[in-house]
């Protein structure tokens, strides 16, 4: 995830924020998630398919029940680079009220839905939590983008 903020930071944020339409702002998006999806998508399956050797590695064998847990982990890092493409319009063009307001709501929204699916004691509450979160801040986003987009 750190590769995929520093890529679209240091070459979508400028390239954006130089855009003086939204005709070039989606030029930008279309070309930025041709890249930014399916290095998501290959990374975090062959992270996936090779979790348990990874956490052999890393730490010890107690730890392999874990593993369990990063689909949800995985599936949300993916939909989250998705949101951060739409997400990256508003902070180029200044729209930091905006921004401040969907990553509130946004973390009101993990806390809420950890609590709910600890609360169901489902084991991959967390991981399942951050999933639908990021969810939710790619509808808000893209809703968003296309809200202003529209103006």
């Amino acid at each position: 995830m750190s590769f995929i903020t520093i890529s679209l930071s240091t070459y979508l944020l400028p390239t954006l924020s130089k855009s003086k339409s939204f005709k070039e702002i989606n030029k930008e998006i279309t070309k930025a998630a041709k890249l930014i999806i399916p290095f998501s998508v290959l990374l975090s399956s062959f992270i996936f398919f090779l979790r348990n050797p990874i956490i052999e590695i890393l730490f010890t064998k107690e730890f392999l029940p874990m593993s369990d847990l990063f689909f949800w982990q995985f599936f949300g890092n993916i939909v989250k680079s998705i949101a951060w493409l739409y997400g990256f319009v508003f902070v180029a063009k200044g729209l930091v009220k905006v921004t401040v307001i969907t990553e509130i709501l946004t973390s009101m929204f993990f806390i809420f839905s950890c609590f709910l699916l600890v609360s169901l004691n489902i084991e991959s509450a967390p991981t399942l939590s951050y999933a639908l979160t990021s969810i939710f801040h790619l509808i808000l986003m893209f809703s968003l983008y296309l809200k202003i987009s529209s103006k």
